[in-house]
């Protein structure tokens, strides 16, 4: 079974199991699940769920190992856009940090709703780990916001970045 759909599981059988009158914790239950044979672990935030998909705030896979040079840390975001090109919004390489070894990937264009742009935004951190949010903007101001993913599209996101592992130098 696979990374995303144990934590789906996780996640579907509490629902299931639950009081159906007590509200998940403000700002969202955090999921977590380890696979320490691959190296990597998912971590979720879900705020609600229902049958056929999740409210989510935030999904981070972390890696046990990580880079050290720009190039790798390049290829690893090239890799992440082309895994995840599934998404309502097309993603692209915004910035890559050499030095703090940081890569930015954002929707682009993002989608837009008046004055305001709604956009993911994915964080690669020194290869190690990478950090999916969803935020609203107006200007120079911007605020996360939940987004909604059906359970096969949550199971496919959390598969396709622990997929993208760093690459390990031979």
């Amino acid at each position: 079974m696979t990374l995303g759909k144990k934590l789906a599981k996780k996640i579907t059988r509490w629902r299931e199991n639950s009081d159906q009158t007590a509200s998940p914790a403000k700002g969202g239950t955090t999921w977590r699940q380890d696979e320490p044979r691959l190296g990597v672990t998912a971590q979720v935030i879900v705020p609600d769920s229902d049958k056929y998909s999740f409210v989510v705030r935030e999904i981070a896979v972390s890696f046990d190992s990580g880079l050290h040079d720009s190039e790798a840390l390049r290829k690893q975001a090239e890799e992440l856009l082309k895994r995840v090109a599934y998404l309502p919004e097309r993603l692209a390489l915004i910035e890559l940090d050499d030095g703090r070894q940081i890569a930015q990937v954002r929707s682009q264009p993002p989608s837009t709703e008046g004055e305001h742009v709604h956009y993911f935004e994915l964080l690669l951190q020194q290869g190690r780990t990478i950090t999916m949010r969803r935020y609203k903007g107006k200007a120079a101001s911007r605020k996360q916001e939940n987004f909604i993913l059906p359970v096969d599209s949550f199971i496919r996101v959390i598969d396709d970045l622990a997929a993208v592992r760093p690459e390990e130098k031979v």
